[in-house]
């Protein structure tokens, strides 16, 4: 049934079916004083290295030539929530990313074939939407998928566990970054690096929407930084849809600890950090949204955003 949704969630985003949208407001994403993790005291204090970054838009689905409204950040696009036979059958709302709040979200359910006259049967969740280790997945879905709650990447391929099950991929298998699946060349990894479903065949319309990366770039006299080599990173080419309340912009940022991993008695192990930005629908073309202070594991609803040609 898992395999059968997801031929359904891409066959349904043919772009044939889609026209192109108008365009979308386009921004760059800086992320000023970075300091990757610090963890402990004393003899026990162990410093982590950035080892890569990850980015998406909640409120998107990337249907191979161009966006389409995921209006409640779930995973699954409109077009898809909204048919009423899979309202229906899986008691799902392109509205509510958990629409019967039970704690599991309705990506999940579908992708695990779990419909709606089967919810019962789903283990009781009493931690709610708790992610202990910022993957992306709350620790009841992890224990129902078999990933670690308190490991970022369970399959140590250097993807956070949510990122990979968001996107397509499985967040068990360690071999599976560097496939290519779909024939437009390109990888599972690098189709997770853009924020889109590694299932979707990228066309050359396509290409031109997607993110650009840049960074981490030393910076020299930081302000309000936490470390002593903060880095700032940009991201750029970002489209952002007119979505009611703005365009969630996730951050995930993965870190290893410097040697040794184990010390005194602690361990430590790769760890992931994140950051979300709402953006407003009516912001200009050309913007740059500023985040100050790092990846923080805030939302921040108020960003700095500076108009083209501002200062």
């Amino acid at each position: 049934m898992a395999i059968l949704m997801a031929v359904i969630i891409v066959g349904c985003a043919n772009a044939k079916l889609y026209p192109t949208p108008p365009e979308y407001p386009i921004v760059t994403l800086q992320i000023q004083n970075y300091c990757p993790l610090s963890i402990g005291s004393g003899v026990n204090t162990e410093t982590y290295n950035f080892k890569d970054i990850f980015f998406y838009n909640s409120q998107s689905y990337f249907n191979g030539s161009s966006y389409v409204f995921d209006t409640d950040g779930d995973g699954l696009p409109d077009f898809f929530e909204q048919n009423k036979t899979n309202m229906t059958l899986w008691g799902i709302s392109y509205l509510y990313a958990d629409t019967d709040q039970n704690g599991y979200s309705d990506l999940v359910k579908v992708k695990l074939g779990i419909v709606a006259s089967a919810d019962g049967s789903m283990p009781i969740c009493n931690t709610g939407i708790t992610d202990s280790d910022s993957d992306g997945l709350t620790d009841c879905e992890e224990q129902l998928l078999g990933t670690q709650v308190g490991l970022s990447d369970t399959d140590g391929d250097g993807i956070p566990d949510g990122i990979e099950y968001r996107f397509g991929m499985d967040p068990l298998d360690p071999n599976d970054a560097y496939l290519e699946l779909t024939g437009d060349g390109f990888t599972n990894y690098q189709k997770v690096k853009w924020g889109i479903p590694v299932a979707t065949y990228v066309t050359p319309q396509g290409q031109l929407f997607l993110p650009a990366y840049s960074g981490p770039i030393a910076t020299v006299n930081p302000t309000g930084a936490t470390c002593n080599n903060p880095m700032t990173f940009n991201i750029s080419n970002i489209s952002i849809l007119p979505v009611v309340g703005g365009d969630a912009l996730q951050v995930k940022t993965v870190e290893d600890p410097q040697s040794p991993d184990t010390q005194n008695g602690t361990t430590y192990g790769r760890r992931t950090q994140f950051l979300t930005v709402i953006v407003p629908p009516n912001v200009l073309t050309g913007s740059t949204v500023i985040v100050t202070n790092g990846i923080s594991g805030q939302t921040i609803i108020n960003p700095n955003i500076v108009a083209p040609g501002g200062s």
